[in-house]
């Protein structure tokens, strides 16, 4: 999952307050991404090496990613990394 990609990154980083944002892989695949919220999307992004691909993979026929809170309409970091990226 994103989160312990997360974890493992800010081990690598030596557990600090700062972004442990690692250039780890060549090639990021997001699968359901329809399902998949932006922010956590961006977790995995930010492990792309420069020059990576990123490969978003999802059906923007499903739900939305499930939300606790109100948020507005236009407000896409709350969307679908899908429909964000798409």
């Amino acid at each position: 999952t994103v989160w312990s990609l997360w974890k493992q990154m800010r081990a690598l980083n030596g557990g600090g307050d700062a972004p442990p944002v690692r250039p780890l892989f060549d090639v990021v695949v997001v699968d359901e991404a329809s399902l998949n919220g932006v922010a956590d999307s961006l977790i995995a992004l930010s492990a792309v090496r420069a020059g990576g691909r990123v490969l978003f993979l999802g059906d923007d026929k499903q739900l939305a990613p499930i939300v606790h809170g109100s948020y507005e309409a236009d407000d896409t970091l709350f969307g679908s990394a899908f429909g964000h990226f798409a």
